[in-house]
């Protein structure tokens, strides 16, 4: 789902590279903002229309467009490193430790 992708991303992606204070804002980005309006959507099934309606929703409930930005950059970032192949490999990992 994108909610284990975000999460897997936060960890090994993130977790020792940036700094707290960094780490922290997108830890919070993901948990209130993303994974509620589409944490439980299957990554591969993930569609631009499905962000899209989660922006509008987050408009819609008075947030803050730079608070949207953020989000959206937190969700661009996990975006590009799932389109090149990292995703993939977090999935070899999590089906070597399941074995």
């Amino acid at each position: 789902t994108v909610q284990e992708w975000m999460e897997e991303w936060l960890e090994v992606f993130c977790k020792n590279k940036l700094k707290q204070y960094t780490y922290t804002s997108y830890d919070v980005i993901i948990r209130t903002h993303i994974n509620p309006h589409i944490g439980q959507v299957r990554l591969e099934a993930l569609r631009g229309i499905d962000v899209q309606r989660m922006y509008n929703e987050l408009t819609d409930a008075g947030m803050a467009p730079k608070t949207i930005k953020n989000i959206a950059a937190v969700r661009d970032i996990v975006a590009n490193l799932h389109s090149d192949g990292a995703a993939d490999d977090m999935e070899d990992r999590k089906s070597t430790r399941l074995n």
